[in-house]
């Protein structure tokens, strides 16, 4: 009798511990499922805008002035996009300061040279010169100030940053009866409000003569949205009756579009809270992403976004939707790191 209700107790702690062996398996097989998958995928940087602006450094650097303004008249006037909707203009200026922020001061005394020859040769009398020589000055002055918060800055970054604004500034108003005739003057303006620390009254005033020029230009929802955040001149409350009006004004032609695309672009300013009572309202900003995806069916970029954004509201069906329409695309530029990628594609396809 003693040695059989061994036998038995032996055999079931055999039975328990094949089950959690099994368990086991099956747990880190999935585990590395999911790792295999992200691995065979990789991770594409933001393939189609990085080319573009390579495209117009190497115009520039060639000193290919002529093409350059060609290519600025054109997606101008045209109000091109790349497939995820943003506009190439903003790209097109970016692509005229030295590619990597880090490059040697050589590298941007040559930038500056190129521009300034650029524009003593503008015989069109294009904005896009005058435009391209504030925006070079206000990425100079990001260089040489750093990206650190204000305790960090040296007293040799604070005088280089005021000098690269007062420069750009006076660039963008000395020329303002040419230059302000392209978007991006207002999109530069607004950074150099930024930095000078405008008051509200100023900066409003900035941005609306910009919209009323070109509603739906993005870039000068993302830099008001920046403005109104907390470690700048704002806060939550202004930052959401901000999004909040946006919306209102442009929903008849973009739905919640910008209420996807500015949150998307303030995410840092919530983190981890960004969906919790009073914040972000998910079924909003998941109406605008797929607005944004019904416009831009070809946009991975977007789709990735779409899919992070999913995970971190806690909304599984839209999560795994996503991730099964982005299975051979990852694009790891729009997660904040590939950990929260595998997570949360594990996460969307568990049972």
């Amino acid at each position: 009798m003693l040695r059989s209700y061994f036998s038995r107790k032996q055999r079931i702690k055999a039975t328990t511990e094949n089950k959690l062996i099994l368990k086991s398996k099956l747990l880190l097989c999935f585990v590395f499922m999911c790792l295999l998958t992200f691995q065979a995928h990789g991770s594409s940087p933001d393939v189609e805008y990085r080319a573009f602006t390579k495209k117009v450094n190497s115009l520039l650097v060639r000193g290919e002035f002529e093409t350059l303004e060609s290519l600025a008249k054109t997606i101008r006037s045209d109000k091109t996009r790349f497939k995820d909707g943003r506009w190439k203009l903003t790209a097109f200026y970016e692509g005229t300061h030295p590619i990597l922020r880090n490059s040697p001061n050589s590298t941007w005394n040559m930038h500056e040279t190129l521009i300034k020859k650029w524009l003593d040769e503008n015989q069109e009398i294009s904005p896009t010169p005058y435009v391209a020589l504030a925006s070079f000055y206000m990425a100079r002055a990001w260089k040489q100030r750093g990206t650190g918060y204000a305790n960090t800055v040296s007293d040799a970054g604070w005088k280089a940053w005021y000098q690269n604004l007062n420069l750009a500034e006076s660039t963008l108003n000395d020329s303002a009866a040419i230059s302000k005739t392209c978007p991006h003057w207002y999109n530069v303006m607004q950074e150099i409000a930024l930095g000078e620390g405008w008051n509200e009254e100023r900066y409003e005033k900035l941005f609306k003569e910009a919209v009323s020029k070109e509603l739906t230009y993005y870039f000068y929802y993302f830099s008001k949205a920046n403005f109104y955040q907390s470690r700048w001149y704002g806060d939550k409350r202004k930052l959401k009756k901000f999004v909040d009006e946006a919306v209102e004004a442009t929903y008849e032609e973009e739905g919640y579009t910008l209420y996807a695309r500015i949150y998307w672009s303030a995410a840092r300013e919530f983190g981890k809270y960004m969906f919790h009572p009073g914040n972000v309202d998910w079924s909003k900003m998941k109406a605008g992403f797929e607005f944004i995806n019904n416009t831009y069916p070809d946009s991975i970029w977007n789709q990735n976004a779409y899919a992070r954004f999913a995970c971190r509201a806690g909304d599984k069906e839209a999560t795994a939707k996503a991730m099964k329409i982005i299975s051979n695309d990852v694009n790891l530029g729009a997660w904040g790191s590939r950990k929260e990628y595998e997570d949360c594609k594990c996460w969307a396809l568990s049972e």
